[in-house]
């Protein structure tokens, strides 16, 4: 990821489609051209592993783990954290990812 890329993410732990669906609607509505929107991902997977924690608010098994990004590139982003590494051979019921891309 470049340094002159910013992004904001938000995580939640257990997430409400409704609230993804109103996150996009309240950007979309914005009125942004292209040039000045950035990408939006929604990258999701299904916690399988121990918790890193033991704090009360830590991503237990079972539970799906939703980071919603604002980037300049969602390729670049992508490519950063290794998503098609990390999600390969993995099927919809273990992980997701909904894209808006400028252009």
């Amino acid at each position: 990821m470049s340094s002159k890329e910013e992004e904001s993410a938000v995580k939640v732990l257990a997430i409400d489609p409704l609230v993804i669906l109103k996150y996009w609607v309240l950007r979309l509505s914005q009125g942004k051209t292209d040039d000045f929107f950035p990408d939006i991902l929604i990258v999701a997977g299904l916690k399988k592993t121990p918790p890193l924690s033991s704090g009360a608010d830590a991503l237990q098994p079972g539970e799906w783990g939703v980071d919603v990004v604002e980037t300049q590139s969602a390729e670049s982003f992508l490519m950063a954290m290794g998503w098609e590494e990390k999600t390969a051979g993995k099927t919809i019921e273990d992980v997701f990812k909904v894209e808006r891309r400028k252009g």
